[in-house]
């Protein structure tokens, strides 16, 4: 059990927030963390990892502690037996592939083993700017668990693939998982993702947990009672005559739905959304 009671002082874009987590985190599942960008999800996972420090705050993983700013301990982050894969993936452009995984274990044979897995082992000698979108975010999740690896914090690692790659590395996400016992705290937006991955959706606000559950309990009980309902990304607003027509990208697809003015003036491009309907005339419903 990963044991987790912190309060950071951030600022946000609404002003000065407190992160504030009291959580327990049951080991060997996927937790999901989502909400709306700025709530506090990454500072979060880098006070797990011991990158951030918070004001005040107690963390243990099963009888370890990790941080206890009461008596003054801050185990280092190389002691914590955490992979930590961020959105910029932090891959050495000037080491090979094989070389980047030798940095965190140089163990050469589990090396090969893990990048025969990902499907890079005979990529082992280039270099992370002659890999593919997808190739770089498999190598930053398998050099994350070469060394002893007890959770796997993926920050948002698959949000710049094309839906195809997505797929494919939400699979290699699982697979580890599976394989190799590891706790993973992984944060997205992308609601798809959430549910094929996700045993338990934590959903911030504001740098607290207000919404804890499955994905279902997260999402549609909460949120909506329609028989049928996807998110999607507003990309387009536009004036027609007496009504308004948003263009929602789902995935690969795209889809219109019709508006009224005061609807519209609700929403703005950008904006993550539900497409719901009991049957006819979907409605759209922010996330």
């Amino acid at each position: 059990m990963l044991r987790i009671k912190i309060k950071k002082n951030l600022i946000s874009s609404r002003g000065p927030m407190v992160l504030d987590a009291c959580l327990e985190i049951e080991t060997g599942c996927i937790t999901v963390l989502t909400g709306q960008s700025g709530s506090g999800k990454t500072t979060l996972l880098r006070i797990l990892s011991g990158l951030a420090k918070p004001e005040e705050g107690f963390i243990a993983s099963g009888d370890i502690t990790w941080l206890d700013t009461e008596k003054g301990v801050c185990v280092s982050p190389q002691k914590r037996k955490i992979g930590y894969v961020s959105q910029d993936l932090a891959l050495f452009p000037n080491m090979t592939v094989l070389g980047n995984m030798l940095y965190a274990d140089p163990d050469r044979r589990k090396a090969m083993e893990l990048l025969e897995r990902a499907e890079l082992s005979k990529l082992a000698q280039a270099y992370p700017q002659n890999l593919s979108g997808g190739q770089k975010q498999r190598l930053a999740m398998v050099r994350a668990i070469s060394r002893e690896t007890d959770l796997l914090l993926l920050d948002e690692p698959l949000s710049a693939l094309d839906h195809a790659s997505r797929l494919r590395l939400q699979d290699e996400i699982f697979f580890i998982h599976e394989k190799f016992g590891i706790t993973i705290i992984l944060v997205s937006h992308d609601l798809q993702e959430i549910y094929r991955l996700g045993k338990r959706v934590l959903f911030m606000e504001y740098g607290r947990v207000v919404r804890d559950g499955s994905p279902a309990e997260v999402f549609i009980n909460t949120a909506t009672s329609h028989k049928f309902s996807f998110a999607g990304d507003i990309l387009e607003i536009k004036s027609a005559d007496v009504f308004f027509i948003a263009t929602i990208g789902i995935g690969g697809n795209i889809c219109r739905v019709i508006l009224t003015a005061r609807e519209a003036n609700s929403f703005k491009e950008g904006d993550r959304v539900l497409i719901a309907s009991k049957a006819f005339d979907p409605v759209l419903i922010k996330i």
